[in-house]
């Protein structure tokens, strides 16, 4: 974890990069092959915590997790949560 990028989203956000460790992934955000987050090597993603839908985005460098951004989830992307969840995506 970088400690001044954790602290920058704990006062802006409210949420800790701790917070990962609670988070259960439960699908991919819908991104193709072409978005600039995969070109990056990074990967979107939403999860639950404990009720709460939040948008994560990381990496895996060297096989160990590095947070980079931690955030709630927008009504779009809970929609669509919702959607992959119920056609057995998730």
């Amino acid at each position: 974890m970088i400690p001044h990028k954790n602290e920058r989203n704990l006062r802006e956000r409210g949420l800790s990069f701790e917070l990962v460790n609670g988070i259960r992934i439960r699908n991919r955000a819908n991104r193709t092959g072409r978005s600039p987050e995969l070109r990056r090597g990074t990967l979107p993603r939403i999860g639950v915590h404990p009720e709460r839908l939040h948008a994560l985005v990381y990496t895996l460098p060297e096989d160990k997790l590095r947070v980079i951004s931690l955030r709630r989830a927008n009504v779009r992307e809970i929609s669509e949560y919702e959607k992959t969840t119920e056609s057995g995506e998730g």
